[in-house]
């Protein structure tokens, strides 16, 4: 009888811990950039450029770009590039790899949390990163300009 009704809890799924709506993983990634870079928009194909080294400028002819990134271990950093590129977060760590070990380019730069992220991009006229969408009164209230809404799976 035991073994039947721990068969019948497992199956119906009732083991399974709740989630409460505030735990439940954001739904999109906000590509953030300074005001003053005067840009309103961009491409995932721009963005990508941007944040895997392949551009190093700001595509309106703006100065050289400063791509700010989640730590190496950070889940943002994971789901963004995932959603970004479609591979996991050990390929772009092994392309980083790559090229750093030719000395071509260097990854984006690393900041601790969002608020150090927002305060950078505040700060540095052609800094981009991307938040959580979470975070979107604070982009606002810090004045940065959203140019992409990434929708995550």
């Amino acid at each position: 009888m035991m073994k039947k009704w721990l068969l019948t809890f497992i199956i119906s799924g009732l083991w399974l811990p709740t989630v409460k709506a505030e735990e439940i993983i954001y739904q999109t990634m906000l590509v953030v950039v300074n005001p003053n870079s005067q840009l309103t928009q961009l491409s995932e194909k721009q963005v990508m450029s941007l944040f895997l080294g392949r551009s190093k400028f700001l595509p309106n002819g703006g100065g050289k770009v400063k791509a700010i990134d989640y730590p190496i271990d950070s889940s943002e950093r994971a789901i963004f590039y995932q959603a970004l590129t479609g591979k996991n977060i050990a390929d772009i760590d092994a392309y980083w790899a790559r090229l750093k070990y030719s000395g071509r380019v260097s990854p984006p730069q690393a900041l601790e949390n969002s608020r150090q992220i927002l305060q950078m991009v505040a700060e540095q006229d052609t800094a981009i990163a991307y938040l959580p969408s979470q975070y979107e009164d604070s982009i606002a209230q810090s004045g940065l300009q959203t140019v992409l809404t990434m929708r995550l799976n």
